[in-house]
């Protein structure tokens, strides 16, 4: 099916779907969480690339690039801080520097598709493996190690307890936290003014049910649901864009591509005004940016 893309109907569509304009901007807490939900996995705060929606973005009203616009505005950042405490703190949404290794928000009903992707079963000794495997640092491991007797704990307690073990000085233990993050180990439980007062948890203990349904999800069903949000949000895309943000090897994206592509989800297009490269269209519900 062929869709002629313009860049300005590309930009009217994640500026609805995003809520990037005045009109639409998030301006309270339940309207943050119906963002999270509705667009499924976002940036915690600005993004100066749009790989996908940013919760600052939303609640400032604004798009890439244009931040000073709105940014004085009375509440946003009061707002923004909120969200950013409570909600790791209430487990509402999960928080992590996860996609590209930037503080990421998911709702809950994605957690069990990006672990699932992930290959890992999500259980308490998944680092262990690991390990033996050679895909964790010796960092990481030790960090993880702690929490095999503790269910929380804040990253000075973390820097405290290596010390004492004579481990890793602050910016090997900086390093293993974004790895562990970025691997689904562990994520915010809560957060604070000051980096070393923020508090962690393994991702089973935050989100039990969601570790456990991600047992009976497939990578690649996984990949589908995924990239079509994805898609909902962001409407046209190409293989280099899904690859830069998801990290997922061209067969996989292929093959969750040509899923989209037989439920008439997703169609190609051969030339996009203002993207270069072979791009891919949503073709979805129509009602999606309204």
């Amino acid at each position: 099916m062929s869709v002629q893309v313009h860049r300005s109907m590309i930009d009217q569509w994640r500026d609805a779907t995003q809520r990037r304009t005045p009109r639409l901007a998030v301006r309270t807490r339940r309207q943050a969480l119906n963002f999270i939900h509705r667009v499924g996995f976002c940036y915690l705060y600005r993004a100066e690339k749009p790989e996908i929606p940013s919760l600052w973005h939303a609640v400032h009203g604004v798009r890439p690039g244009l931040e000073g616009v709105t940014e004085a505005e009375p509440g946003m950042a009061s707002l923004l801080w909120e969200l950013k405490a409570t909600l790791p703190a209430e487990r509402k949404a999960y928080v992590g520097k996860l996609i590209l290794q930037k503080p990421t928000v998911l709702s809950p009903e994605f957690v069990p598709y990006f672990l699932a992707t992930s290959g890992r079963a999500g259980e308490r000794d998944d680092f262990v493996r690991a390990n033996l495997r050679g895909t964790l640092s010796a960092a990481a491991r030790r960090v993880m190690e702690l929490f095999r007797r503790r269910s929380y704990l804040t990253t000075a307690r973390i820097r405290e307890l290596l010390a004492k073990g004579g481990h890793p000085a602050r910016f090997s233990v900086d390093q293993a936290l974004t790895e562990l993050q970025a691997h689904m180990y562990i994520a915010k439980s809560a957060d604070a003014h000051t980096p070393h007062a923020s508090g962690w948890a393994p991702v089973h203990i935050l989100f039990p049910r969601e570790v456990r349904r991600s047992r009976t999800i497939t990578p690649e069903h996984a990949r589908s649901v995924i990239l079509e949000r994805h898609f909902r949000t962001q409407y046209v895309s190409t293989l280099s864009e899904i690859r830069h943000t998801f990290r997922w090897t061209r067969q996989e994206i292929y093959q969750a591509l040509g899923d989209l592509t037989r439920r008439c989800i997703v169609g190609s297009e051969q030339s996009v005004e203002g993207i270069s490269g072979h791009s891919y269209i949503y073709l979805g519900e129509r009602t999606a940016a309204e």
